[in-house]
């Protein structure tokens, strides 16, 4: 059985959320940077948040892969959310980070 209870769910249309999901967050990203003006080198919150981004990302595919160990998926998946959180906290402070 599968972390989310459904063995079946990836053949359903659900399983292209997680990338919808991805895709809009990384082009919301890219377009701060260019609608904004915004040099990520100046902006040192803006550039911790594109790389928590792409880490979230990378953690979601390990955690959302059947190919995976269980021990890893779970690991991966509390590594995606600490991410996400970090990325709210980011978003919302926007503090000096150098």
């Amino acid at each position: 059985m599968d972390a989310v209870g459904r063995p079946g769910w990836r053949m359903t249309p659900l399983r292209w959320i997680p990338h919808a999901n991805d895709t809009v967050l990384l082009v919301a990203a890219i377009s701060l940077l260019f609608v904004g003006g915004w040099n990520p080198l100046e902006q040192g919150w803006l550039l911790a948040k594109i790389a928590l981004l792409l880490g979230y990302i990378a953690a979601g595919l390990f955690a959302l892969k059947v190919t995976v160990s269980r021990p890893i998926r779970v690991v991966a998946a509390v590594l995606a959310l600490v991410q996400v959180s970090a990325i709210f906290h980011l978003a919302m402070a926007k503090p000096v980070l150098f």
